[in-house]
């Protein structure tokens, strides 16, 4: 486990529970529906869309970029995780990206700016995912500023990275060199899973420039439902 070194508020193993219930429900209504991302403090409380490789096309498809759970347009769009070709393990993977719009209105991805501060990491560590099996929560690493391009695509970008290759430990190191501040979580390498939260950030000006949080493991709690 990995714990901040002071006391944070936490929630209730009831609330993990019905979290857990809830994105099992959600699966039923689409079964894109990978997990719930959920972070204290900002808007960042939502499905999480795991969308499908297209093979004739050779990439992931993209529809949750602009539509809903229920495949219906929408401004916001969806988060989403990307596909990588079926071919390749998963358990190998070494991180997952999560996509989201900077949106006006403070929806979505918005409020993932405030990580730009670490005086709001330093009360708000933590990311949650809750699966119908298993809660996961995730600590912080880094904030970064990155820019990136289709011709020449951020390490973090590339949706396949195999755990423990030299390919990954340029990314983890891309992010370590592009950080805000330093954190209290320490000893990050190519052995490490790491999960970002991606969003657009205009705020210099480049419409190539984004805002990525990444965090690494701190807890599963497993609870399966009678």
């Amino acid at each position: 486990d990995i714990d901040a070194p002071y006391d944070l508020d936490k929630p209730s193993l009831d609330w993990y529970m019905s979290m857990q219930l809830h994105v099992a429900d959600l699966q039923e209504i689409n079964s894109d529906v990978l997990c719930w991302v959920y972070i204290p403090n900002t808007s960042v409380n939502y499905p999480v869309m795991q969308e499908k490789w297209d093979a004739e096309h050779n990439n992931s498809r993209g529809d949750y970029l602009y539509e809903d759970i229920n495949n219906d347009y929408s401004i916001e769009g969806s988060l989403f995780v990307k596909a990588f070709p079926p071919t390749l393990p998963a358990e190998h993977n070494g991180h997952m990206t999560i996509f989201g719009h900077n949106m006006k209105n403070g929806s979505m991805f918005s409020t993932l700016t405030k990580y730009k501060k670490k005086d709001f990491f330093d009360q708000n560590p933590y990311v949650y995912l809750f699966y119908p099996d298993r809660t996961e929560r995730w600590v912080v690493w880094t904030s970064s500023y990155i820019t990136t391009s289709d011709d020449n695509p951020a390490p973090v970008y590339n949706t396949y990275l195999e755990l423990g290759s030299d390919e990954y430990k340029n990314c983890i190191d891309s992010l370590y060199e592009s950080r805000y501040y330093d954190t209290w979580v320490k000893n990050v390498g190519k052995n490490t899973r790491t999960l970002t939260l991606s969003t657009c950030d205009w705020s210099s000006g480049n419409h190539s420039g984004r805002l990525v949080v990444t965090a690494v493991k701190s807890k599963t709690l497993i609870w399966k439902g009678s």
